[in-house]
């Protein structure tokens, strides 16, 4: 297995990258209007309580995870409302971080490249090898019109900090075909 971590800041500009990207504090659900469940074929599985904008922002950040397939297999998530009456008891890991999102970063070296992810760890965990919480996938693939040729990677999610609106996170490729890219594991939210 491969072992990456590479370190960039993001700065979601719609002239370099076409990105939706949503982070959530778990201490959000206090004052939140609406139970959601986000659900993605990683298995990450997490409900939440949201504000309006909090969940339209949401919505978009799914959105941009399937409409920029990346990986293979590529991510995808949903969003449903939730059964629960208080979706932040309803999950039984606890209160979670999280980072959900996708898009395409244009490079200088491949052209376009699409990447997704789905990020997420237990309220206050120190990073540190074995981090309790942990999970999610983040995935980048380069189509055949790539100036680096086609190519994807898959990865696991394995070490997550959360420090204000910045995210970083660590993961083990699982899987990969062709030559993949390479997008930051790291986003800065505004």
């Amino acid at each position: 297995m491969q072992r990456f971590l590479k370190r960039s800041i993001l700065a979601l500009v719609p002239a370099m990258l076409s990105a939706l990207v949503l982070w959530v504090p778990a201490g959000t659900a206090d004052g939140g209007l609406q139970d959601v469940a986000l659900s993605c074929n990683d298995g990450t599985q997490l409900s939440v309580t949201l504000d309006p904008l909090a969940l339209i922002a949401l919505s978009e950040a799914v959105t941009a995870v399937n409409l920029y397939p990346a990986g293979d297999p590529a991510l995808a998530c949903s969003l449903s409302q939730s059964r629960s009456s208080s979706a932040s008891s309803a999950d039984p890991n606890g209160p979670k971080d999280f980072a959900v999102g996708g898009g395409q970063l244009a490079t200088t070296i491949c052209g376009l490249v699409n990447f997704s992810f789905s990020v997420h760890v237990a309220n206050d965990a120190p990073p540190a090898p074995g981090q309790q919480g942990v999970g999610g996938t983040y995935n980048n693939s380069a189509g055949a019109m790539s100036l680096c040729g086609e190519g994807s990677f898959t990865s696991k999610v394995d070490c997550v900090l959360v420090t204000g609106n910045l995210v970083q996170w660590t993961a083990q490729i699982t899987h990969s075909k062709g030559v993949p890219s390479s997008a930051p594991p790291e986003t800065r939210l505004p």
